[in-house]
């Protein structure tokens, strides 16, 4: 992921976690230039508050494009840390099995989230006590139109 210093915020991902968290969301930037988007550099193509209160199963973008998903039903909503309100993800090994989405955050697959090879961006804001798994994912590394994450191996983001 290249830093681009003169791209805008695209949008605010925000979780609150005590163990690691999977959120399948993203919101991407890019620079002007031709891609899958026709976007400009501040185009807001998601907006993920995840603010929503107890309860609600309805992940919601606030953004232009209401490219809502869906919030697991084992993950607590309405959870507050310092002033912000966010979700709250169950503990989980990354490798433990079976998989467990019912505890995840997801969007629908929509091409409008795809990056291809357009520069991006995005923004989390996360708190966790655990120093591992994927904090956002989108696709797989066959996807097309693209793949990219943002996990916490050993404490330390990496994209």
């Amino acid at each position: 992921m290249k830093s681009r210093p003169d791209l805008r915020l695209v949008a605010r991902l925000t979780a609150i976690a005590l163990g690691a968290a999977s959120v399948t969301t993203i919101a991407q930037l890019v620079d002007g230039s031709p891609s899958p988007l026709g976007a400009d550099a501040d185009q807001v193509v998601a907006l993920y508050d995840m603010n929503e209160s107890a309860g609600s199963t309805v992940l919601v973008d606030s953004g232009p494009n209401h490219l809502n998903g869906s919030s697991g039903p084992n993950n607590t909503k309405g959870v507050t840390f310092d002033g912000a309100t966010g979700h709250r993800f169950k503990d989980r090994s990354p490798t433990a099995l079976p998989a467990e989405p019912e505890r995840l955050d997801t969007v629908p697959e929509n091409d409008i989230l795809d990056p291809g090879t357009a520069d991006f961006a995005f923004s989390v804001r996360y708190r966790t006590t655990k120093q591992f798994g994927n904090i956002v994912q989108k696709g797989q590394n066959t996807t097309i139109g693209g793949y990219y994450k943002l996990e916490l191996p050993f404490g330390e983001p990496h994209c």
